[in-house]
């Protein structure tokens, strides 16, 4: 586990600063507490892009180790759940505390990328929440991004 890389971070700075204000200004109840806390968004920096394939596999793997944790560490540092070819894919926690979900609900926020980050040259790339914890930002990006 290591830090963010400041592509990620730089790309993610200001969605986090508008969902902790969200988040702040937000009373807290037992419904709200299972909605996501990060809007997902698709990069904007061609350089995250990479080979839908690779995104593919990851979220295959994922998918195959469901029901088994995926966990980011505290402190805002980045875990990587797979990598293939030039494609990671990554985890992150919004609130800086770790934070857990099944691997079933990162492969499923990776699906949700390749299904709505999709570029010419079979390419895609960005940010969803996992579905089983929306304090988890997952990342479908190239190596030279993460």
């Amino acid at each position: 586990m290591e830090p963010a890389s400041s592509g990620i971070l730089a790309h993610l700075i200001p969605y986090i600063r508008e969902t902790a204000d969200q988040v702040a200004d937000t009373e807290v109840n037992a419904r709200a507490s299972f909605a996501p806390l990060f809007t997902a968004v698709c990069a904007t920096d061609s350089r995250a892009y990479t080979a839908l394939a690779g995104l593919m596999a990851c979220s295959n793997y994922l998918a195959s180790i469901g029901s088994r944790d995926c966990t980011v560490p505290s402190d805002f540092r980045k875990v990587r759940y797979c990598y293939s070819g030039d494609a990671d894919v990554n985890g992150l926690s919004i609130t800086g505390r770790s934070l857990t979900s099944s691997c079933a609900s990162v492969a499923h926020a990776v699906r949700w990328i390749i299904n709505n980050c999709r570029r010419a040259g079979d390419k895609a790339a960005g940010f969803e929440a996992a579905f089983g914890n929306g304090g988890i930002i997952v990342s479908g990006v190239s190596h030279e991004f993460s």
